[in-house]
């Protein structure tokens, strides 16, 4: 287990920046250690086999949008995979909500606490990941450095990436504590420091809420004796806010997940919109229309939808793996590897 300590600032192990803008990018969605499904998607996206790892003849560059780690069980593949793409500086990745919780649990704070204790539902979601490099492992905790290095997002003038959830307010409180690196000309990443964890370390601290919103997504706190059955059978009091939906008359609750047509009572209803109200005065939960294009993972959708709204765009998906290629000045091009979760 990792300690929060003086150290070498983390962005000065990531992989040189390059000198030129790439003629494009392509973003990945989830891979949670589906080495089978990733493979072939990357080989119909025309990246080849290197010396160096995987790379695109045409110097396109991936970015994985987050969670590369937890459901699946080919992690030690996954990383073969995608580790040599990142290091030689032919990827680059941003921190999903599994490796961000994986690093917590792995990190104990100045009163030599894990930063974040392990429950039930974190061994639920990380056992495949734990079954592979158990936590006291010394590959374990070179995994946690390198997950470290994941950018908490990535943005230029023409996109957007995170895994869950942008909002001006809370990227700037990141990018005040965060340190800044640029891959490339033109775009920017931010990265974890040690200032960083001990501020993620405090609970009350406004970088905290805001690295948790930005990656794990915004949650609401459901009335009372109300309660979501996720996909994985667990009860669920404070669900994600799926924020780029808009309440209407007839679906007034279209933008909870769970709710969407849920029986409740008049007083239920009435908690319910006041603390989604007050939650968007807080903080603007819609992406406005005019905002430079965004794309997000995290959300598993069920269907082929990636077009969440007119600048908004979703690649995480259950039965495989999405990918989307973006050039400037053009609409992304979508691929899709199926693909289930692979069980031994």
């Amino acid at each position: 287990m990792t300690v929060i300590a003086a150290s070498p600032r983390i962005i000065d192990s990531l992989p040189q920046a390059k000198s030129t803008m790439p003629i494009g990018f392509d973003i990945i969605g989830d891979v949670h250690a589906r080495f089978h499904t990733l493979e072939p998607l990357l080989r119909s996206m025309g990246y080849q086999q290197t010396n160096n790892g995987y790379a695109h003849p045409e110097g396109r560059i991936p970015i994985f949008i987050g969670d590369l780690i937890a459901l699946g069980n080919r992690h030690a593949h996954t990383f073969s995979l995608v580790g040599p793409m990142y290091r030689n500086g032919n990827a680059l990745a941003l921190m999903g909500n599994h490796e961000l919780d994986t690093i917590m649990m792995a990190t104990r704070s100045e009163n030599g606490k894990p930063i974040r204790l392990r429950t039930t539902r974190h061994l639920q979601s990380e056992q495949t990941f734990l079954a592979e490099y158990p936590q006291k492992g010394h590959k374990h905790d070179e995994l946690i450095e390198w997950f470290k290095t994941f950018a908490l997002f990535v943005e230029s003038d023409y996109f957007r990436a995170v895994h869950a959830f942008w909002n001006d307010r809370l990227m700037e409180t990141i990018r005040i504590e965060a340190d800044h690196h640029e891959p490339c000309p033109g775009v920017h990443s931010w990265h974890f420091n040690d200032h960083c964890f001990r501020a993620y370390a405090d609970p009350t601290t406004d970088f905290r809420r805001a690295v948790d919103a930005v990656i794990k997504g915004p949650h609401i706190q459901l009335p009372r004796g109300v309660f979501y059955t996720n996909s994985r059978g667990q009860k669920m009091e404070n669900v994600p806010i799926l924020h780029w939906r808009e309440p209407t008359t007839d679906r007034p609750f279209a933008h909870i997940k769970g709710m969407d047509g849920r029986a409740l009572t008049p007083a239920q209803k009435a908690v319910l919109s006041r603390r989604f109200n007050a939650m968007n005065a807080d903080a603007q939960l819609l992406y406005p229309e005019d905002a430079t294009p965004l794309f997000i993972g995290h959300y598993g959708l069920k269907d082929s939808v990636i077009g969440l709204r007119t600048n908004v765009w979703c690649v995480d998906h259950t039965d495989g793996i999405t990918a989307l290629r973006l050039d400037a000045g053009q609409q992304p091009e979508k691929f899709f590897q199926p693909g289930a979760f692979e069980v031994d």
